[in-house]
């Protein structure tokens, strides 16, 4: 009875070591401590502040020379569980600026928009959609057979 306990035991230490010996170690975005939510944004970026239909805040950050006019807001402060933005006025003159913190809990999410999204490859902006009327369906006859 006691070298089957003590098979036991020691079957037990070496499957806990292996375990740990070949368990994976944590990933790279677990080892940098300045990773979180917040991270592909800086202080003095310019984003667009859009909003979802559930009310969420959408941040969108754009490269291309089209889309920088969107970006009328600029990152002021980040911290642990908030941004801090500075949203210019649109009026063309104004110099009208408001300040602005946004906590983690109501951002839905951060875009990067990389390459040319708003115009094709000339630099022209695209055609309007017409609005035209939705074609309707009409349902399928069908002859009732009967035996």
């Amino acid at each position: 009875m006691r070298a089957r306990f003590g098979f036991l035991v020691v079957a037990l230490v070496v499957c806990v070591s292996l375990g740990m010996l070949f368990s994976p170690g944590p990933s790279e975005a677990q080892i940098g401590a300045s990773r979180n939510f917040f991270s592909p944004l800086k202080v003095g970026d310019a984003v667009e502040i859009a909003y979802d239909n559930s009310g969420k805040v959408v941040l969108r950050t754009y490269d291309d020379e089209f889309n920088k006019s969107k970006m009328i807001a600029k990152v002021t402060d980040i911290g642990a569980d908030y941004i801090a933005v500075e949203i210019k006025s649109t009026e063309p003159g104004s110099k009208t600026a408001v300040n602005t913190r946004y906590p983690i809990h109501s951002i839905l999410s951060i875009f990067q928009v990389t390459g040319a999204t708003g115009a094709d490859s000339t630099g022209d902006t695209p055609a309007p959609v017409e609005n035209q009327p939705a074609k309707t369906k009409t349902p399928l006859k069908t002859k009732k057979t009967t035996k």
